[in-house]
């Protein structure tokens, strides 16, 4: 049997997993990154392009407008505490981005232009006489973080442990210290001890058919509630509109025309 030994064992080497494993790093950690395809290429994360959601408050918006933006959006569902987090952090996310290597469609003085550009903003409704997005934006080159956090991580002394699938939480009383998988290939057991497991093996919810996401199982989730951990938030589904004639990988390009266009029962479009 198969066994390694970290300070922290990340399961899911997507965009959290890879942060959080340069983070450990470099703060002195021995880190393994575990994931059942491979890290940097495989999983949501690779698809992620389009824009970085940010408050910067160079840019001129107001944080309280941004936060009670968010808020309505989220229909007072959100929890205020990890949105402050999150908007305070989020350039923070782009500034380890670029330092770490991650190319951008134009240069940091362009990015309100480009996202302005690409989503015409101009044409919002102009009965609330909204003429620019809520939050900042910045714009992402497609298939381009998660390989360039893999070089990064990789650089940093990060161990990767690819193609492995994590079935099972170890427990030792109160506290996970660690990990039970097998190898893809070989089908060999594996065991990770750990000082401390991290779970970021990205969301899990219904997708709709075609949706270019299709291989969240939700592995983590039910290996943590397996070990004994609450579950919160499961009654949200994505609701990402797609179509069936490619239900499994599909790249978005063929859905927009099929965006807000519905069939009910009696056939009526």
């Amino acid at each position: 049997m198969k066994q390694h030994k970290s300070d922290l064992l990340v399961i899911g080497g997507g965009l959290a997993g890879l942060f959080a494993a340069i983070t450990a790093r470099e703060a002195g950690l021995e880190v393994c990154v575990a994931d059942k395809a491979y890290s940097g290429k495989s999983g949501s994360s690779i698809m992620g392009s389009g824009q970085l959601n940010v408050y910067n408050p160079r840019w001129g918006k107001k944080y309280s407008d941004v936060f009670a933006q968010i808020t309505a959006v989220g229909e007072n569902l959100v929890h205020p505490k990890w949105l402050e987090v999150m908007l305070k952090e989020s350039w923070g996310v782009y500034e380890n981005m670029r330092d770490w290597g991650v190319e951008f469609p134009c240069a940091e003085n362009e990015f309100v232009a480009y996202m302005e550009k690409v989503h015409e903003f101009a044409v919002k409704d102009k009965k609330e006489g909204i003429k620019e997005p809520p939050w900042d934006m910045i714009p992402l080159k497609h298939r381009e973080v998660s390989p360039k956090l893999r070089k990064k991580a990789a650089s940093v002394g990060v161990i990767f442990a690819d193609r492995v699938m994590v079935t099972e939480l170890i427990r030792q009383d109160d506290r996970v210290t660690g990990a039970v998988g097998f190898t893809i290939e070989e089908a060999e057991p594996i065991v990770f001890e750990a000082g401390a497991v991290l779970l970021s093996g990205g969301k899990n919810g219904f997708r709709a058919p075609g949706m270019n996401i299709a291989e969240l199982t939700g592995d983590p989730d039910a290996m943590a509630y397996r070990a004994g951990a609450d579950i919160s938030g499961k009654e949200f589904p994505d609701m990402h509109i797609n179509i069936a004639r490619n239900p499994v990988w599909k790249g978005n390009g063929e859905l927009y025309p099929a965006y807000w266009n519905f069939t009910d029962g009696e056939g009526k479009h």
